[in-house]
Parts: structure tokens; sequence; C-alpha cells
């Protein structure tokens, strides 16, 4: 029994002592390699990460960079501005040693989003709040040649603020919610960072045009500036 837990918590350790030696200054692999910390502008103000650009870069070629298909979703929200969303989900993705879970949302005609969901009414419409759809195979292969607009990584390895500091800079704003969440905004880089009392992660990536989308539900939930 003891020897069972050891080889199932071992790896798991050594996952998360990785990801924070990375995560470390001076030793990470810096050449060339996508990493979190990594970003860069183009001549029309869209953001790359990751070698991809939102608003640019089809979900098919991020297939091709993680050589999976991924997990394609429908979210319908009747209470939304926007009601249909779709997003691809990918778990445990290891870019230069970094292990985490991605998920990409989709900039996709709502019209083609409700026909996709017209498909689906067999699942229910929600009378109230989100619902989640999983779709198969061909209507998530029909998906491939939209553009990314939003990435959200969830990196494995639990990491203390200073690493985070060390690696992304200070942030421009800075605020806690009520669960004690930091979260740290970079609007000119189209960065969010949320970083919970447990040392866990969630960076979201969007272009600055779209930063509102980050920052407004900061500021409709309460959350308060702390700088």
């Amino acid at each position: 029994m003891i020897i069972s837990t050891l080889r199932l918590v071992i790896p798991i350790l050594l996952v998360a002592a990785l990801g924070i030696w990375l995560f470390t200054p001076d030793k990470a692999d810096d050449t060339g390699q996508p990493l979190p910390w990594m970003t860069e502008l183009d001549a029309e103000q869209r953001l790359k990460v990751f070698g991809f650009t939102l608003g640019a870069t089809p979900i098919d070629e991020v297939r091709t960079a993680f050589g999976t298909p991924g997990e394609a979703i429908l979210v319908v929200d009747p209470d939304a501005p926007t009601p249909y969303r779709a997003e691809v989900l990918f778990d445990q993705v290891t870019l230069n040693r970094l292990r985490g879970h991605f998920q990409f949302r989709l900039d996709v005609d709502q019209a083609a989003l409700a026909a996709l969901h017209e498909a689906h009414q067999g699942s229910g419409r929600p009378s109230r709040g989100p619902a989640r759809l999983t779709l198969g195979p061909t209507d998530s292969a029909a998906l491939g040649q939209w553009p990314i607009e939003q990435i959200i990584y969830h990196p494995m390895a639990r990491l203390h603020a200073r690493l985070i500091e060390s690696r992304f800079g200070p942030p421009e704003q800075l605020f806690v919610d009520t669960n004690g969440v930091q979260h740290w905004l970079y609007p000119h880089r189209g960065m969010a960072i949320g970083h919970d009392p447990r040392g866990m992660v969630r960076i979201q990536y969007v272009n600055p045009a779209d930063f509102d989308r980050l920052h407004d539900p900061l500021r409709d939930n309460h959350a308060a500036p702390a700088r």
C-alpha cells in the first residue's frame, strides 16, 4: 500500500518541482521555445503567445502544434450578451518542460453557433445560467478554421508571488477578490494572472483592445484594488 502510494505521489511532486524550477529566473530555456511570459504584439496590436496570434491563428493550427484535437465545448448562456461561445480544451500539455492545461476560446460567428446549438436541441436549452455541451468529432472539426480569441492557461505547478513577478514583471494593476485571489493585470500586454492563496495560478490572454473582458468581471464582483 505504501509503495503504491509513493508511486503515485512521487511523479506528481517531480512535475510540481520542475515547474517551479523552470519559473525561477535563469532556469528556463529562453531560446525561442514558447513560454507563458514570452508575449509580443504585432503591427495590428494582436497578442502572440505560445506561438499563436489571437484573432489570427485558427484552432486547427493549435491542434497540429499540440498533436491532439482537444475537447470541443459549446457554452450556451441565454443571459449573456453573446449567448453562445465555443471553446477547445487541452489537458496536460507540455511546452518546454512546463506542463499545464489550456482552454482556447474561439472567435466564432453567433449565427454559426446558434445553428450548431439547434442541432443539439436534444441536450436541452437552459432556462437559467450557462450549459456546457460537449461536441462530437464532426462538429469539433467544423470549428477548425475559426481563429482563437482568448487563451486560458493553468500551470500545474504551484507558484509563489515572487516567482511570478520575476518572470512576468510587476503588474500594472493588482486586485484582491473576496476569496483572497490576487489578480495581476497587465492591460498593455493583454494578460491577467490569478494567484490564489494555495499558489495555484490561472493566466488569461486577450488582445489589449479586448482587455475589458478580463477587467470588468473584477469590478462587477467588487474585487478591491490592492495598489
